[in-house]
């Protein structure tokens, strides 16, 4: 019987290099994805770049900005002043304005800043909602160059704050904890509700994300009362500085008053307005700014997002309610267990629905800006999909993030209000509506 002969062993003078087993082969896609990080961050420092530059022009105002400098003007001059909005909205300007002047730097710095937050906070959620720090990242690259939110932080107005606040609540009530986390919430609902009426609609989420972090849906009763807290002490806080007299009384009055203001928005008599059902359409941004600088040479800034990034989202939330659709049919016909994937993207859903909930519920006017808590969650909507499409199609993922770039950077001119032929200009809106 023969005896098996032993493996050879290496020689006692083999060099290090020959001992040293192969390398594994990479896994399939894993450069493109490597890739895709890397342009993640690229663009997450463009779009603080493109935030930040030349926001001292245009030196007049854009869109409705003079409404609300002169709100803050008032505030600096402690002059008694009238809001059709809650004060905070106009008082965040006043720090800037006060370190730089009362010029277009003054004006939107304290936009920009808050549009640098968003992309933080969306990218945050995003992350928890899909349990996938790759959607998270996504989500944040998208908010970074997407023009309608680079639009809204070069500009003076009350929704940037609004956005900010409410995507910070609704981050603290995914990330949470405990109870604490919840209260930080609650307060951010209140600095989104002193900022814009429509902040409270985030805490419609609070019992689904209670439920989510094993908690009494109960809990969402104090949270409307610590809101509520935050709303009236900002409230006063305002009269405070206008040197109005100060009373619980004369505040409720002054929000009745308000209110119904507002509610008498119900004809559509301004040509920006727009319905609801046609932002995901994309039918009617507005042109905030444009000048003609002569030469057949102009600057504008616009509204539009990223048309590539904006289209993708509609068709995301399409499949989604497909899918969700499809899922409840199957639990309720053959008891089929609803996947995580459908739960994770009803919530986004819920989230969209309840941001817009005031003008899908009314009559009241309302316009393209008011999609843009929702679209921001829609946008985490689209990170969440093109993460699940990596994992079998790296390449594709990256080709649609490097067409999504090039479209931002062929529309930066109307993000950024920078110089443009007419010619140019007219191809980057090719449609009436559009201009």
């Amino acid at each position: 019987m023969d005896t098996p002969t032993p493996a050879p062993r290496p020689a006692a003078d083999a060099s290090p290099a020959e001992q040293v087993p192969a390398p594994s082969p990479a896994r399939p896609g894993e450069s493109s994805r490597y890739a895709v990080s890397a342009l993640c961050l690229g663009l997450l420092f463009l779009g603080l770049v493109w935030r930040l530059v030349g926001l001292d022009y245009p030196r007049t105002f854009s869109f409705d900005e003079h409404h609300f400098v002169s709100n803050a003007r008032n505030y600096i001059a402690h002059r008694a002043d009238w809001n059709d909005h809650p004060p905070l909205g106009k008082l965040v300007l006043v720090p800037a304005m006060l370190a730089f002047g009362d010029r277009g730097l003054g004006w939107r710095l304290s936009s920009a800043i808050f549009g640098l937050v968003i992309v933080g906070l969306a990218g945050l959620c995003a992350a928890k909602i899909f349990d996938d720090r790759r959607a998270g990242l996504l989500a944040a690259a998208f908010v970074a160059i997407d023009g309608f939110f680079l639009s809204y932080a070069r500009t003076a107005l009350i929704d940037n704050p609004l956005t900010a606040f409410i995507f910070a609540a609704l981050a603290l009530m995914l990330w949470a904890r405990s109870l604490r986390w919840f209260a930080a919430a609650a307060i951010c609902v209140g600095l989104a509700v002193a900022s814009k009426w429509t902040g409270v609609c985030v805490l419609l989420l609070a019992p689904i994300l209670l439920l989510r972090a094993g908690k009494s849906v109960a809990h969402t009763v104090w949270m409307f009362a610590v809101a509520s807290l935050v709303y009236l002490g900002i409230g006063a806080f305002a009269l405070h500085t206008t040197r109005q007299p100060l009373s619980l009384a004369g505040m409720m009055r002054t929000n009745w008053s308000l209110l119904q203001h507002h509610a008498g928005f119900t004809v559509w008599d301004n040509a920006a307005s727009s319905k609801w059902y046609t932002w995901p359409l994309l039918t009617h941004p507005i042109v905030m700014y444009h000048e003609n600088i002569g030469r057949g040479l102009v600057r504008a800034t616009s509204t539009i997002g990223n048309i590539l990034l904006w289209f993708a989202t509609t068709g995301s939330i399409v499949l989604a309610c497909a899918g969700l659709g499809r899922a409840l049919y199957r639990r309720l016909r053959h008891r089929v267990p609803i996947a995580a994937v459908h739960w994770q993207e009803g919530l986004v859903l819920a989230g969209m629905v309840a941001l817009m909930l005031p003008f899908i519920a009314t009559h009241r006017q309302s316009y393209i800006f008011h999609y843009l808590g929702a679209y921001g969650l829609g946008l985490g909507l689209l990170a969440g999909r093109l993460v699940r499409i990596e994992k079998r199609a790296a390449v594709a993922v990256l080709g649609f993030v490097v067409c999504a770039a090039v479209v931002s950077m062929l529309y930066l001119p109307l993000s950024t209000c920078a110089t443009q032929t007419l010619r140019a200009y007219l191809l980057r809106l090719p449609f009436a509506a559009w201009r």
